[in-house]
């Protein structure tokens, strides 16, 4: 599998766990208060992982070596670290179109999510 592949298979899997994430956060909305918070943190770090595992093949693919301050800020806050990755590692003519395509993917991230919690409300309610 190329790491083209893994890629995109990586953002698939993102996209898919999002909208499960949104149909069980349904779900849970009159579960005993722990399991809220053991769900909203275990979907946190799961998706933090899967990003940071995009990151970090992207990077390979790349040959640029992270710095350590970047690795810790695409785990803990993607939303603001991965444009910094994008822009750092992407030449002058494709910084805007790569930015652009994680605009694409942070909408199809909240329109899955989305998604999935509107069909748990519809149907499992």
């Amino acid at each position: 599998m190329t790491s083209a592949q893994r890629k995109g298979l990586l953002i698939a899997i993102i996209m898919v766990l999002t909208f499960l994430f949104g149909g069980v956060d349904v779900l849970l909305e009159g579960a005993p208060r722990p399991w809220n918070e053991v769900f909203l943190w275990t979907s946190i770090v799961l998706v933090s992982g899967l990003i940071f595992a995009w990151v970090h093949i992207d990077a390979r693919e790349r040959q640029y070596r992270r710095a350590k301050w970047l690795n810790v800020g695409v785990l803990a806050l993607a939303i603001v670290f991965v444009p910094v990755y994008l822009v750092l590692t992407r030449h002058a003519g494709a910084k805007w179109r790569a930015l652009a395509g994680f605009a694409v993917a942070l909408a199809a991230y909240f329109g899955a999510g989305y998604a999935g919690s509107l069909l748990a409300f519809e149907y499992l309610s």
